[in-house]
């Protein structure tokens, strides 16, 4: 069953529609979230800073494509099916 933007998903909510950087932000704090990581321990684990990491998650700044591969990579998000 897929989510729509503005559920309630683990606790969070997530307002309807927004920019894809908004989703993408809004997909890595969840995954990070779930793992129950702060946003220290995820910079940490994928050698980005947390200054980068909290404007990614607030969809202030796109992310590059290397960024968000390290970021699947430690949260082991599934690349091929789209997860970030």
């Amino acid at each position: 069953m897929s989510r729509e933007w503005g559920d309630h998903i683990n606790g969070m909510f997530y307002k309807k529609g927004g920019t894809m950087r908004e989703r993408i932000g809004a997909l890595i704090k969840l995954a990070r979230a779930g793992k129950g990581w702060s946003q220290a321990m995820l910079c940490e684990a994928a050698q980005i800073s947390q200054a980068s990491l909290s404007r990614i998650e607030d969809g202030e700044q796109d992310a590059t494509i290397e960024t968000l591969l390290r970021i699947a990579e430690v949260l082991t998000v599934e690349k091929s099916k789209g997860g970030l």
